[in-house]
């Protein structure tokens, strides 16, 4: 399995993508502010 993480200009993880046995799926964070 494999995993990648996205960030926006301040670091804050925005996103995770992650694949296990062929089948891809993915996470959205949303910020509001400091608070996630």
């Amino acid at each position: 399995s494999t995993s990648s993480y996205q960030y926006d200009s301040l670091g804050r993880r925005v996103g995770k993508q992650w694949e296990i046995k062929g089948k891809t799926d993915q996470k959205r964070f949303l910020w509001q502010g400091l608070r996630m």
